[in-house]
């Protein structure tokens, strides 16, 4: 067994340190951030964003709270075409980044 640390391979982290369990997590947020916006069942985003979220979108800066954020997605005037999102299952064998 080799003592040097160069040779340790740990199976459960990416090259970023971010576990399988992680990369799912995320996907799985946005996935449903997707759906949120998609279907308009904006308290979708509860599971989205923390309590005390601070956000900047292009038509509206400094949002401070996921209320906040909320407010803003559903008062914003855009047409259903616009909120159309690609939310389909990911393929299973992508590498992990």
């Amino acid at each position: 067994m080799s003592s040097n640390p160069s040779h340790h391979h740990d199976h459960s982290h990416n090259h970023h340190g971010c576990s399988a369990a992680d990369v799912l997590a995320i996907r799985n947020t946005l996935s449903r951030y997707c759906e949120a916006l998609d279907t308009k069942v904006f308290d979708l985003l509860d599971k989205v964003f923390t309590k005390d979220v601070v956000a900047d979108y292009p038509f509206n800066a400094d949002l401070k709270g996921v209320d906040a954020v909320r407010e803003a997605i559903i008062n914003r005037s855009v047409t259903p075409l616009q909120l159309a999102h690609i939310n389909s299952p990911l393929p299973k064998n992508l590498p992990l980044i």
